[in-house]
């Protein structure tokens, strides 16, 4: 389907296929080949001026740079990016991942309850699918669940999805632009 896409000059679902191979990639905890299909599929859908697809491809890379264990400052960096594109062109997928990547930065830094907050968020968010849950969510819940008693996720996740997810989204807008 790629060579085909690339031979009929289809560059959106080139870069589309790219970020899909760079993901299953990352999935398979081959880095070196998901961040060269991911920075593939970025130029093309830079080129393109694809913001919703580009938004997806920013967040995927803060993922890869999260299972690379990179420099918190980096990972940030790319579920920010992903944000505010999101955020801009109103891209709720988009948002609704880099909040994940938000709360698995926060579970890493030693914040599980900040992290499950974001998660019962996410979750309780009208956006919120199984793709994401599959995708995103399920592996961070299984670290949740060692870190925090049943009765604490379940209050964490409870107020998380009692929070103004405007209010958290401009917040965290607000901590990248000062970092």
């Amino acid at each position: 389907n790629l060579e085909i896409r690339r031979a009929i000059n289809d560059r959106r679902e080139v870069a589309i296929i790219l970020n899909a191979l760079g993901n299953l990639r990352l999935f398979a905890s081959n880095y070196t080949e998901a961040d060269a299909y991911l920075k593939e599929s970025l130029n093309i859908l830079q080129e393109l001026g694809a913001q919703a697809e580009i938004a997806q491809v920013l967040c995927d890379f803060g993922f890869l740079r999260l299972a690379r264990d990179v420099e918190a400052d980096l990972i940030s960096k790319s579920f920010c990016d992903c944000l505010a594109l999101a955020q801009s062109h109103e891209i709720v997928s988009s948002m609704l991942a880099s909040l994940i990547g938000f709360a698995w930065l926060r579970s890493r830094n030693g914040h599980p309850l900040e992290s499950a907050h974001l998660v019962g968020m996410v979750t309780a968010h009208p956006g919120f699918t199984a793709v994401i849950q599959f995708t995103y969510v399920n592996k961070l819940q299984r670290e949740l669940q060692a870190m925090l008693s049943p009765d604490d996720l379940k209050h964490a996740y409870q107020h998380g999805g009692a929070l103004d997810a405007n209010e958290t989204l401009t917040a965290l807008l607000q901590t990248c632009k000062t970092a």
